[in-house]
């Protein structure tokens, strides 16, 4: 028959991880959304927040255990990202690329946190998801360069920071554990 597929038990595996993924961080978008859009700062979370996911769906990052604890640890680092840091820090635009391109370049370095319920990405698919994440970060320097570092461009830019830390805490241990790859990293609070 035309069009008819047979899905293996690993593509229903991906097919309720992806819907689960779409349900709970859907959930968490609408949650920051409203949050944000009630504050005032729509424009800076959704900026964040778009140059948050492409770094992030490319090179992983911290997990929580439970549903609760990922909300408050998501909004803890986006409210510091939108409000707080760019109140606390007025950077010229120089300093907001010189962040930026530190950034970029441990972004380079570091290695991605992987799944380790799934498996390991060839070098090759590695290095392209770091590009791709070298890339995003370099257009975020130009964002922030034509808009002179304005509020949308700082929330973005925070939000990296905060991102390429959490990544470096995961390498770190990583290296102390002696571990080849870095894999996801799970807490509760």
């Amino acid at each position: 028959m035309l069009g008819k597929t047979e899905l293996t038990e690993e593509d229903w595996y991906y097919a309720r991880v992806f819907l689960a993924a779409v349900r709970i961080d859907g959930s968490k978008f609408i949650l920051l959304l409203l949050f944000f859009t009630m504050m005032g700062y729509m424009k800076e979370f959704l900026t964040a927040m778009l140059f948050f996911a492409l770094v992030r769906s490319r090179m992983g990052g911290m997990h929580c255990r439970s549903y609760r604890s990922c909300l408050l640890f998501s909004f803890l680092i986006f409210f510091n990202s939108v409000v707080v840091l760019p109140a606390l820090f007025a950077l010229s635009t120089v300093q907001g690329v010189v962040i930026l391109a530190i950034c970029a370049l441990m972004n380079i370095i570091l290695k991605p946190a992987l799944n380790p319920t799934r498996p390991v990405p060839d070098k090759g698919r590695l290095m392209r998801g770091k590009c791709m994440v070298f890339l995003v970060i370099c257009l975020l320097s130009v964002y922030a360069v034509l808009t002179g570092c304005g509020s949308c461009a700082m929330a973005a830019l925070w939000v990296i920071v905060h991102q390429t830390a959490l990544l470096s805490l995961a390498n770190i241990k990583a290296e102390k554990g002696g571990e080849h790859y870095v894999y996801f990293q799970h807490f509760s609070f």
